[in-house]
């Protein structure tokens, strides 16, 4: 990015000025790393009902995912301290995306584990540690970390409303998509009984011309033969 336009003079802002975007960036980052694990949950029932799997199983995908993205931090820091908090954060949004695309192959529960909770929790691990260091390396134009501080509990704070608007996002999806196997079910179920409505005359039909008019009560009987 080109270099901002204001400040006092002789001054060099950290980032050419565009510490505001870094702040905003690392907002998101964290946001969608703590909230995406949490906000999984609602699909959990759709889950078993595809995979036949029992409620313990498919509780073990937001786990796997949770400890792989805490337990990652070393590795991060490690790649971060070597490489830098941008390349580090870009790996990890491709290993978060690839991991969701491949989940969406996934005939197993075993399968999930391994894309959304080891390849997601991972790439989720490469965004949540550099983005809460990343903010600590801004000065402010006075040289001190005082709007810094303000700035990571800001972040951290604020990040929770992710949470809220996944869940709502994900509960809306999942009622429209409930409502919509319904409507289908009701409709189904409608085209069974016309069916079955337009056959019974029928075999109503084929019920009275297969009875003998011998059988029918009050029909003629035979005379009985003088002794």
């Amino acid at each position: 990015m080109p270099p901002a336009v204001g400040g006092p003079v002789g001054y060099t802002p950290p980032d050419g000025g565009w510490g505001w975007a870094v702040v905003v960036g690392a907002f998101i980052s964290i946001g969608f790393s703590y909230a995406f694990p949490k906000s999984i949950t609602v699909f959990f029932k759709e889950i078993e009902g595809i995979f036949n799997a029992t409620t313990s199983e498919v509780s073990w995908i937001s786990s796997i995912m949770l400890a792989v993205m805490y337990g990652g931090g070393p590795i991060s820091s490690i790649l971060v301290n070597k490489y830098g908090s941008r390349p580090i954060m870009i790996a990890g949004g491709c290993l978060s995306g690839c991991g969701l695309i491949a989940a969406s192959f996934c005939n197993t529960v075993q399968e999930l584990y391994l894309c959304v909770g080891v390849i997601g929790g991972l790439g989720l691990a490469f965004n949540l540690n550099p983005a809460l260091t990343m903010i600590g390396r801004l000065n402010d134009i006075y040289g001190d970390y005082k709007y810094t501080y303000w700035a990571c509990g800001i972040i951290l704070i604020v990040a929770g409303i992710y949470l809220f608007i996944g869940m709502g996002i994900n509960y809306r999806l999942l009622a429209k998509e409930q409502k919509a196997e319904q409507q289908q079910k009701k409709e189904s179920k409608e085209e069974e009984t016309s069916i079955d409505v337009a056959e019974k005359p029928k075999e109503v039909t084929d019920a009275a011309e297969s009875v003998d008019p011998k059988d029918i009560e009050g029909g003629p009987k035979e005379e009985e033969s003088p002794v």
